[in-house]
C-alpha cells in the first residue's frame, strides 16, 4: 500500500509542527502540506490531492466549517478528519462538521498538556484513525462490488407480519446520513425507531437535539424502561448500550452498562440482538455508513428470526464497512442508496412488505 499522504490544517504553528514531526516519524506517512487557515488548506488540497485531511475548526479567515463545505463540493469522497478541542462550543461545531460531511473527528489533547503527551496522543489516537481510513479506501478499490440481490430471491414464503419496530445502526458518516434518512421517513412514520450511532457522551444529546430540529422525527436519548410508541425515535446515549425489551405492555427501551462490543459502546450488535429477541420477524433493520463491522452478528440474529434487513450502498456511504460487511455476508434483503432507503422502509412499514 502506498504511503499515506496528509494535509494538516491548523492555525497553531506549534501544533502544525508537532503534527508534521510526529506523523512523519512513521515511515508509512507523508505530510505533503501544513496550512495555517482554511483558504490555504483548500489550495493545498487542490494542489496535492492527499489521501486524508486533518482540519481544525476555529481558524482566522476561512474557518474549518467553511473549508469543509468547499472541500466536500470539490472532493465528495476525500476523508476529512476534524481535529478540535471538545468544549461545549467545540462539540457543537464538531457535530455541525459531521453533519456537513466530515468523515470523522478526533479530539485534541487537553489544553495545558506537555509536548510529549501531545505527541503520544497524535501517535496513539489520531494516527491509527488516519491509517484506518486509508486502509478502508484501499479495501474499497481492491474488492469487487457486491451484486445487488433481487428481492424475489430473498423471499421466505408467506405474508410477512406487520413490523413493530425499526432499528438503525451507524458509525462514521452517520450523523449526516441520519439527518437525510429520518427526513425521508416523514413525520407520519408509524413505527418506533431505535438508533445506535457510535458517539461519545458529549455528542449524543446534541445529535438528538439536531435530528429533532432538522427532521420531522422527534428524537430523544434513550431512557431506562421507556415504552416504545409509534413515531418516536430513541438514540443510544454515548457510552451506554441501548436495548429493546418485550413486556406484557409491549416493547420498551432500556439502557445497559455492559462492556463494549466490537470496541463500541453503544454497539449496534447489542441493540440488534435485543431487537431480534423482542420483535423477531416484526422488525426492520437498517445499517448505515460506518467503519468496521459492528452490527453484523446482530443482523445475523435478526435475519435468523425473519426480520427485514436493508443496508446503505457503497456509493452513498462515507465508509462502507458496517453495511458492506452485512452485504458481503449475504444477509441483506436490499442494498440501496441512502435516498432510497427511507422510501423502502416506509413501504415495508406500512404494507408489511416491499412494493412491486
Amino acid at each position: 500500500m502506498s504511503r499515506l499522504r496528509v494535509v494538516a490544517v491548523d492555525d497553531s504553528a506549534v501544533l502544525r509542527r508537532l503534527l508534521v514531526e510526529t506523523l512523519e516519524a512513521d515511515p508509512e506517512v507523508s505530510v505533503v502540506a501544513a496550512a495555517p487557515d482554511g483558504a490555504t488548506g483548500l489550495s493545498s488540497v487542490i494542489a496535492q490531492k492527499p489521501d486524508v485531511v486533518i482540519l481544525d475548526i476555529e481558524m482566522p479567515g476561512m474557518n474549518g466549517l467553511e473549508a469543509l463545505r468547499e472541500l466536500r463540493r470539490l472532493f465528495p469522497r476525500l476523508p476529512i478528519v476534524m481535529y478540535s478541542h471538545l468544549t461545549d462550543r467545540g462539540s457543537r461545531s464538531t457535530l455541525e462538521a459531521l453533519c456537513l460531511g466530515a468523515t470523522d473527528y478526533v479530539p485534541k489533547p487537553p489544553a495545558g498538556q506537555g509536548l510529549e503527551d501531545a505527541r503520544r496522543h497524535v501517535r496513539t489516537v489520531l494516527l491509527p484513525r488516519l491509517k484506518a481510513l486509508h486502509e478502508e479506501e484501499h479495501r474499497r478499490l481492491r474488492e469487487a462490488p457486491v451484486a445487488r440481490v433481487p428481492r424475489a430471491a430473498r423471499a421466505r414464503g408467506g405474508a410477512r407480519a406487520v413490523p413493530l419496530v425499526l432499528a438503525v445502526g451507524a458509525s462514521t458518516g452517520g450523523p449526516n446520513a441520519l439527518v437525510r434518512f429520518l427526513s425521508g421517513l416523514g413525520g407520519d412514520f408509524p413505527l418506533p425507531t431505535v438508533i445506535a450511532q457510535h458517539m461519545p457522551p458529549l455528542f449524543t444529546p446534541l445529535l438528538a437535539e439536531r435530528l429533532t430540529r432538522e427532521t420531522p422525527v422527534v428524537v430523544r436519548e434513550g431512557e431506562p424502561r421507556s415504552p416504545l410508541r409509534p413515531g418516536q425515535a430513541w438514540l443510544a446515549p454515548g457510552d451506554r448500550h441501548l436495548v429493546v425489551q418485550k413486556t406484557a405492555e409491549g416493547l420498551r427501551v432500556d439502557l445497559w452498562d455492559g462492556p463494549p462490543v466490537n470496541s463500541c459502546r453503544p454497539s449496534a450488535d447489542v441493540l440488534f440482538k435485543s431487537v431480534a429477541d423482542a420483535a423477531g420477524d416484526r422488525a426492520i433493520v437498517v445499517v448505515l455508513t460506518g467503519m468496521g463491522q459492528d452490527g453484523l452478528e446482530g443482523v445475523r440474529a435478526l435475519r435468523d428470526r425473519g426480520a427485514v434487513v436493508l443496508v446503505q450502498d457503497e456509493t452513498s456511504s462515507v465508509v462502507w464497512g458496517m453495511p458492506g460487511a452485512v452485504a458481503r455476508a449475504g444477509l441483506a434483503d436490499a442494498v440501496l442508496p441512502l435516498e432510497a432507503l427511507a422510501a423502502e422502509v416506509r413501504r415495508r412499514a406500512v404494507g408489511g412488505e416491499a412494493s412491486a
